[in-house]
Order: structure tokens, then C-alpha cells, then sequence
């Protein structure tokens, strides 16, 4: 089976759907015959197939067998240089399937409302109807969705790291976020305003929050006026990003991985988190709530304030239990997003949409 993943990214080690689209790619291309191409042109390290984007037509890139594959994966939604490529397929009678990665949800949908309803319907509806099906990253995702387009589910993966969590800390509690801080989607308002909330808290079990990424529409800014207004100095950081070892090294001196997002796809932030076996704190936004919750690898809550903060006093009363979360998180990283996995369930599912193309008529 030939499969042709379409994407726009920039090999920012930031971005999550940067990480997730040459995960997917790659761990793909032990199973089918494998292309890929950047409207960026930005090479990505690993792929065996990388055919070139040209402005001009948006087709020069297909050459020879890849005119017409047998399937088409678009990562993304509001990508411009799409509107010149799909009309292609749907012409020759090859099934698409677009991975939205997060952006068809409700929450995402109302952001810059008034330009996303313009476009949709001026640009974007006719080239999502069209598509024969919606890769979601997760059943969150899929149930988040403000569009009611034929989907199923295929996750995130991750190659589990050698090194894993093997010890907590014996005073107090360290709690990490790593991500772009974008402070709407990523719910950062509602985490500091939990933690205001539970300052008391944080001061007397010596709990301390360090949050990591780059800034997103002057958010670096806003959580700096919050954490002085809300006098939270003591007990919250923020830090530029990180990558690599730092990253990894983050990490494993964490005892929580905190992620409070309104809306998520599939957030490869917390994939890693497991992975490494740290327990993970998240809303019901970041479609992981429950799975991390019935897998014991960690708390889940609701996406506000108030549900943040209940879950931050039962998070510093299970301290007891971190060994349990931390074991039930590598357990969960491993059964549900082991790469290869993963990768042959998606692989699966393409080659079904694939059976069902009148390719070529």
C-alpha cells in the first residue's frame, strides 16, 4: 500500500504536531511503501521519501507512482496550500483522510471565531467535506469535535525511553509543565488561578510548579503579571523552553507532570510524560483524563478552576502513592502509544479506506 502524508511544519521541537507528523511518518514506513511532503520544504530527518513542494502548480512533487496512492493523509486543517492539492485526489478517485490534530474541537473552533467562520465557509468546508474520513487522535478528540465527519481513532506514539523515573522527592513536590505557553488553549489562566487558590497549600507542603515553553501571543507576559498580582513568586516559575536532554533531565527530577489544557488532539507532552514514568495531572481537556485516571498513572479533573484545585489537595495527599502512579504510567505509555504499535492500528485502518477507492476512474 502507498501512503502520502501531507503536512506544514517546521521541525520545531516545541511544537507537539511538529513531534507527532515524523513519528507517524516514520514508524509507517516499516509497514507500507511511504511518502511525505512539507508544503515548508523542511526536511525532516529519517524519512525515506520526501518528495518536493513547488508553489507554483502544488503537484510537481508527484512524480511517478505518487500521483496516485492509495491513500492521502493531510496533518492539519488550516493550511492554505491543501486548497491546490486535494481537488487532485478527489478528481482521481483517491480517499484522503485529514488529522486535525486538535483543531476541529469546539474550543479550538471558537478562537479567532468570526476568521475561522469566513474561512470555513469561503475556503475549508468543501475541502472537509470531502474527505473520506477524520484520523482523531483520541475519543476526546473525536467527542470534542464540533464536526460531525466519518472518523476513527488513531493515536500518537512514542519509542519508550531507557530511562525512567526510579525515585521522588523527599521534601515537598515538584510539579512540571513543558509545552507552549499559549495560555487560552493550554488553560494556564486556570492553573494559576488554582494555585492561588491553594497557595496556603503550595507554602506549607513545599510544592513548586515550573512551567517550560516558548511564548505564544505574548504569554510569557500575562503569566508574569498573574504570578506577581497573585503573589505566587514562592511557589511557580517560568522558564523558556527546553529540548533534549534538558528536557529529559526536567523530567526525571519531576514528581507531576501538569497539563490543564482546554482542548487537545492528542498531546505528545504527556505521551513522554508516561513514558518516563511520571505520574501525570491533567484535565478532562486534554482527552486523557479518564485513561490516565483507570490506568493509575495518575489524577485527572475538570477543566476549570475550581476542578483544578480540588484535584491539586488530593494530588498532594496521594504523595504516598507516587511509585504506584509512576509504575502505572510506564505501563500506560507502553500498552497505548508503543510507536509501532500504533503505527500498524493506523496502517490497518488506511488500507481499509483504501479497499473502498475508485482510484484511477
Amino acid at each position: 500500500m502507498k501512503i502520502l502524508h501531507i503536512a506544514s511544519i517546521t521541525d520545531d521541537p516545541c511544537s507537539g504536531t511538529d513531534v507527532a507528523v515524523p513519528q507517524h511518518v516514520l514508524a509507517q514506513q516499516a509497514l507500507a511503501e511511504v511518502a511525505f511532503i512539507n508544503v515548508t520544504n523542511v526536511a525532516i530527518p529519517g524519512v525515506v521519501t520526501q518528495l518536493p513542494y513547488s508553489g507554483k502548480a502544488g503537484l510537481d512533487g508527484l512524480a511517478g507512482m505518487w500521483a496516485l496512492p492509495d491513500v492521502v493523509v493531510f496533518h492539519g486543517v488550516y493550511v492554505v496550500e491543501y486548497l491546490a492539492l486535494y481537488p487532485w485526489f478527489v478528481e482521481h478517485g483517491v480517499p484522503y483522510i485529514i488529522v486535525p490534530h486538535g483543531c476541529f474541537s469546539r474550543v479550538a473552533q471558537r478562537k479567532k471565531r468570526l476568521k475561522k467562520l469566513v474561512a470555513n465557509a469561503l475556503l475549508f468546508n468543501r475541502f472537509f467535506r470531502g474527505a473520506t474520513a477524520v484520523q482523531y487522535l483520541s475519543a476526546g478528540e473525536q467527542a470534542a469535535s464540533a464536526y460531525t465527519l466519518p472518523g476513527f481513532i488513531g493515536t500518537n506514539g512514542i519509542c519508550m525511553p531507557s530511562v525512567y523515573k526510579t525515585s521522588f522527592s523527599e521534601n515537598g513536590l515538584r510539579l512540571v509543565f513543558i509545552g507552549r505557553c499559549e495560555v487560552a488553549i493550554k488553560g494556564l489562566d486556570l492553573l494559576l488561578q488554582a494555585v492561588a487558590q491553594e497557595r496556603a497549600l503550595f507554602a506549607e507542603k513545599g510544592v513548586h510548579l515550573a512551567l517550560y515553553g516558548p511564548d505564544v501571543e505574548n504569554g510569557h507576559a500575562q503569566l508574569r503579571d498573574w504570578i506577581r498580582e497573585w503573589d505566587l513568586e514562592d511557589c511557580v516559575t517560568l522558564h523558556g523552553p527546553i529540548t533534549g536532554k534538558e528536557k529529559e533531565a526536567a523530567l526525571l527530577g519531576a514528581d507531576w507532570y501538569i497539563q490543564t489544557s482546554r482542548t487537545e488532539g492528542m498531546p505528545m507532552s504527556i505521551i513522554e510524560a508516561l513514558s518516563y514514568g511520571v505520574p501525570c495531572f491533567v484535565t478532562e481537556g486534554t482527552g486523557l483524563a479518564d485513561t490516565i485516571a483507570q490506568a493509575g498513572a495518575g489524577l485527572g479533573c475538570a477543566t476549570t478552576a475550581e476542578g483544578i484545585g480540588r484535584g491539586l489537595r488530593k494530588l498532594v495527599a496521594s504523595s504516598g502513592q507516587l511509585p504506584v502512579f509512576s509504575k502505572g504510567a510506564r505501563e500506560l505509555a507502553k500498552k497505548g502509544f508503543e510507536r509501532q504499535a500504533v503505527a500498524a492500528e493506523t496502517v490497518a485502518a488506511y488500507a481499509a479506506y483504501a479497499q473502498k477507492s475508485t482510484k484511477g476512474l
